[in-house]
C-alpha cells in the first residue's frame, strides 16, 4: 500500500497537480491507520482481565475513532490548499502525462482489491476497526476516480478544475470522518443499543420473571452487555 502512496506522490509532483497530491496525502492516511491497526488489534482481542472485566474491544473502537480524526485533519490540509491555489493570481502549469493517469488506474485496482477484503474480514470478525479503514479505503477509490476525471479535463484545458477537485476531495474525506464518528461515538459514550422497554419486555415474557427495572445496555466490540435488577 506503501507503493501506491508513493506512486501518486511522485505522479501528482511530476505533473504539478494539487489533485493528485491530495489523493495521495489521503492514501498516505490509510497507510498510517493500517499501522496502527496492526498494532491496536494486538491489544484489543486480549482476554478480559481484573482491570478490564468487559474485555479490551474499545481499544478497538478508539482506533476507528482516531481514523476520523486524521480524515478531518486531511480536509483541512487538503480545503486550505485549493482555496489558497483557487484565488491565486499566478499562472500554474499543469502537465497530465499518460504515467499520470497510468498511476491512478493501477492505484484504484489495488484499492478495490483491499476494500472488498477489508469490508469482508471486517464483518467476518465484526471488526469495527477494519469495517472503518475499509469506508476510508472505499473513500480512496472515489476519490482516485474523481481526481481521475479531472485530470481528462485539465488535460483538455480547464487547469482551474485542479484545485476545484481538490476541494471535492477534501468534501468527500470530511463526510467519510463523519461517518465513522457516528458509528464509534455512541460506543465510547456507552449509549444504550436497544430502548430499554424493549429490553424488559423481552425478559418479562420469561416464566417466572414478574418484573425488571433499572435496565442499562451497552455495546462494545460486536458484544452487547445488559445488566437489570429483576424479580423473579
Amino acid at each position: 500500500y506503501l507503493a501506491v502512496v508513493a506512486g501518486k506522490l511522485v505522479a501528482g509532483i511530476l505533473a504539478g497537480s494539487l489533485s493528485v497530491i491530495s489523493d495521495a496525502i489521503h492514501s498516505s492516511v490509510d497507510s498510517l491507520n493500517n499501522v496502527v491497526g496492526l498494532v491496536v488489534m494486538r491489544y484489543a482481542t486480549a482476554e478480559p482481565d481484573d482491570e478490564h472485566p468487559y474485555g479490551h474491544a474499545k481499544f478497538e473502537t478508539l482506533a476507528a475513532f482516531a481514523i476520523a480524526g486524521f480524515l478531518f485533519v486531511t480536509c483541512y490540509q487538503i480545503s486550505l490548499s485549493a482555496i489558497k491555489k483557487l484565488f491565486s493570481h499566478e499562472t500554474v502549469t499543469i502537465e497530465i502525462t499518460t504515467l499520470t493517469i497510468s498511476v491512478m488506474l493501477v492505484t484504484i485496482v489495488v484499492n478495490v482489491f483491499v476494500a472488498v477484503y477489508e469490508k469482508r474480514e471486517g464483518q467476518r470478525l465484526k471488526s469495527e476497526f477494519l469495517i472503518a479503514d475499509a469506508i476510508h479505503t472505499r473513500s480512496d477509490i472515489l476519490v482516485s476516480c474523481s481526481v481521475l476525471t479531472g485530470l481528462f479535463l485539465i488535460k483538455a484545458g480547464f487547469v482551474w478544475m485542479d484545485p476545484v477537485v481538490s476541494l471535492a476531495v477534501a468534501a468527500f474525506i470530511g463526510w467519510n470522518g463523519y461517518q465513522i464518528f457516528k458509528t464509534t461515538v455512541p460506543v465510547l459514550v456507552d449509549a444504550a443499543p436497544v430502548p430499554s422497554v424493549r429490553i424488559a419486555a423481552v425478559a418479562e415474557e420469561v416464566p417466572g420473571v414478574h418484573s425488571v427495572h433499572d435496565v442499562r445496555s451497552r455495546a462494545q466490540g460486536g458484544e452487547m452487555f445488559i445488566e437489570m435488577h429483576m424479580h423473579v
